[in-house]
């Protein structure tokens, strides 16, 4: 099945297709995904660790999700980031 993506030149469609969806966390966790399903399993796995860690110091427990754009030369774009306050 074909997805439909709104952009004006093939470069762009091709630059989506390569997106991947990357976790990232506190505790030096870092994975990538092919999809955004697949990295919310681990976001909110994360999410409820970082919730019940303690604030030790200046580090300060949290965790994000992204769509990023691997070697394109595209900046991140965050989906969802969580920081214990």
């Amino acid at each position: 099945m074909l997805k439909y993506f709104p952009f004006s030149t093939e470069k762009d469609i091709y630059l989506e297709c390569k997106v991947k969806f990357r976790v990232m966390a506190s505790d030096g966790t870092i994975e990538d995904f092919e999809t955004e399903a697949e990295a919310y399993v681990l976001f909110n796995q994360k999410r409820k660790i970082a919730r019940t860690a303690r604030i030790v110091g200046e580090k300060i427990p949290s965790c994000n999700i992204h769509k990023c754009y691997h070697d394109e030369g595209k900046s991140c774009v965050i989906i969802e980031r969580y920081e214990k306050s």
